[in-house]
């Protein structure tokens, strides 16, 4: 149900998976008319009982609101959804790379490049503004407001048309609100926490563990990009994920490779983070990690990343691989409830 802008130990469980090619039959709504995007690129797939609806190439949103899924990406790619099966796609302005979507006080939101904001009351009809000069991430809403993560911070606002600057302190890359606050994820190894959205505190000494490959050593950089919240068994934890690098010689030259992680949290303050080595060397980073409950016995779990990584896990420790019928980078994936 959340959204991404970004971009993992070989799993010994056994693959419990069924694939389907593109959600829309015909992959274009609109005919021939240059005005509406395609919506080639949304694809659904099964990890374990679930139906998951994944976006690769342009899609790096998808959401649902209780009674409609909206997806979002480059090139103004808007499309909604009754049943994650049959879509619509919109038309807000042709130009904007929209990242973030979020549903909140009747308005469905849009935040993306440019420093655009695009607001609708039923997601077919969209208003759009310029509130920021830097780029707009992802966005949500909670105690009453929205909050939007930029490069250069958070804005807030009340009814998604007149928008504050809170804070520039911080790099989010994107945010949740659950269990009472927000959370944020971010470059530079960065999370915070807030329960008004303008107020943040940052997340200090969550260590990230080495690599296991031998001849490897851990690199210096650590990014988180996005994060979920629900509930496993009786508990409910924040799930962020991410990347970072290690290094190792290769034909006598240092070379550097990507690792995905995944930090799990019950209060948001303190994270215990796993490592999951690249396969094949590539970039394992995950984009986007769905977190939400089954039934009310047992929760689920799925991450997306790059070259067609999808996992899923009931325990947030084993994670069985999904199979998908095509090679690309996963930047949104959704439950479909």
């Amino acid at each position: 149900m959340k959204t991404r802008i970004f971009f993992a130990i070989s799993c010994a469980c056994a693959v419990l998976c069924s694939c389907s090619k593109d959600v829309v039959s015909q992959g274009v709504w609109g005919g021939t008319d240059p005005t509406v995007p395609s919506l080639s690129g949304l694809y659904s797939a099964t990890a374990g009982s679930n139906t998951v609806i994944y976006g690769s190439d342009k899609w790096k949103s998808v959401i649902y609101d209780g009674s409609m899924y909206l997806a979002a990406g480059d090139g103004d790619a808007v499309a909604i959804s009754e049943d994650g099966k049959t879509w619509t796609a919109a038309v807000v302005d042709n130009i904007t790379d929209w990242k973030g979507a979020a549903y909140g006080n009747d308005t469905y939101v849009l935040t993306g490049g440019y420093g655009m904001v695009a607001t609708s009351a039923d997601g077919k009809d969209w208003a759009k503004s310029s509130v920021s000069s830097a780029p707009l991430y992802g966005v949500a809403y909670g105690a009453s407001k929205f909050v939007a993560a930029s490069a250069t911070g958070v804005l807030t606002s009340a009814d998604a048309k007149e928008w504050t600057a809170a804070s520039g302190e911080y790099s989010f890359t994107n945010l949740i609100y659950a269990n009472n606050q927000f959370v944020a994820t971010g470059l530079g190894n960065v999370l915070a926490y807030s329960t008004d959205g303008t107020a943040w505190t940052p997340v200090t000494g969550t260590s990230v563990p080495g690599p296991q490959a031998e001849g490897t050593e851990a690199g210096s950089t650590v990014s988180w990009y996005d994060v979920a919240y629900g509930q496993v068994g009786t508990a409910s934890y924040y799930v962020a994920v991410g990347m970072t690098d290690r290094t190792y010689t290769f034909n006598t030259k240092k070379t550097t490779a990507y690792d995905g992680i995944i930090a799990v949290s019950s209060d948001a303050e303190t994270w215990t983070v796993t490592r999951y080595e690249g396969k094949r060397n590539d970039d394992g980073s995950f984009q986007n990690v769905i977190f939400t409950s089954v039934d009310i016995n047992a929760g689920i779990a799925v991450v997306g990343g790059a070259e067609d990584d999808m996992r899923y896990s009931t325990d947030l420790s084993r994670w069985t691989p999904v199979e998908l019928p095509e090679d690309a980078d996963i930047f949104a994936v959704c439950i479909v409830e």
